[in-house]
């Protein structure tokens, strides 16, 4: 019998995040992020209830995907994520459930620039961070290191994410993405993301995602996204949907 108790535990931690939130901004359904840090005392969740992975004849749940950020001083916030995947169709070789993707990290801001109030130009943030074991899947440890820059303008806000890492199997691997936004301040916009990955051992994924994001009041907005992968020839379609809630934990 596979242990529900990591997707259970995740699962209630999320949900109980969620009924206590107040206000919200959203960087979903996006792999890569921006150069903006959550406000000290503030605790942010990204939170995914359900989403579908397709590869090939195999079909995946991941439910649910959380990242949870907490905002710190000096510009400074920590990031912890993970993703519940339940595997469906006929019985797999290892263990239907697993929890993967776990990732720990802290992100800076280095330069003050349009994507804060006070600011105008480039914002310029970096998030390096540790791949922890996952659970039911890759047991070895790696790191993760991205710079960003980000530019808002009237019209549409750019987000260029480029890191460097070493995955869980030792391998080196370097990525590349760009996010583009529609109107910052329209109820509902329209986001893409294009997405490039490689690995010394050979490994190589292109990406592009399209999706809405919905600003349904302040402290409520939902995204859904769509994205098509191709890994080493393989094809991957991947449905997105979620929320992000905010809230301040202490004044």
């Amino acid at each position: 019998m596979v242990n529900k108790t990591p997707r259970t535990l995740l699962l209630c931690s999320a949900l109980a995040c969620v009924f206590w939130a107040q206000s919200a901004h959203a960087l979903r359904p996006y792999d890569g992020t921006d150069a903006s840090v959550t406000e000290p005392g503030v605790f942010e969740l990204e939170f995914s209830p359900i989403g579908q992975v397709r590869n090939g004849h195999q079909r995946t749940l991941v439910a649910p995907f959380v990242v949870a950020n907490l905002g710190l001083d000096n510009d400074t916030e920590v990031v912890l994520e993970g993703k519940v995947f339940r595997q469906q169709g006929a019985e797999p070789e290892g263990y239907r459930t697993s929890m993967g993707d776990t990732t720990l990290s802290l992100k800076h801001l280095f330069r003050h620039g349009s994507m804060q109030e006070e600011g105008t130009g480039v914002s310029i943030a970096a998030e390096c961070g540790i791949l922890l074991p996952e659970i039911h899947d890759a047991k070895g440890t790696g790191a993760v290191c991205s710079g960003i820059a980000s530019q808002r303008f009237a019209l549409a806000t750019f987000h260029l994410n480029a890191g460097l890492s070493w995955t869980r199997a030792h391998t080196q691997g370097r990525i590349l993405g760009l996010i583009v936004e529609g109107p910052g301040d329209a109820t509902v916009r329209p986001v893409m993301e294009v997405l490039t990955e490689h690995e010394s051992a050979g490994a190589h994924t292109d990406s592009a995602l399209v999706g809405l994001i919905w600003k349904h009041a302040e402290d409520l907005v939902f995204d859904i996204g769509v994205r098509k992968a191709r890994t080493d020839g393989q094809a991957l379609t991947e449905l997105r949907a979620g929320l992000t809630w905010s809230f301040a934990w202490h004044k």
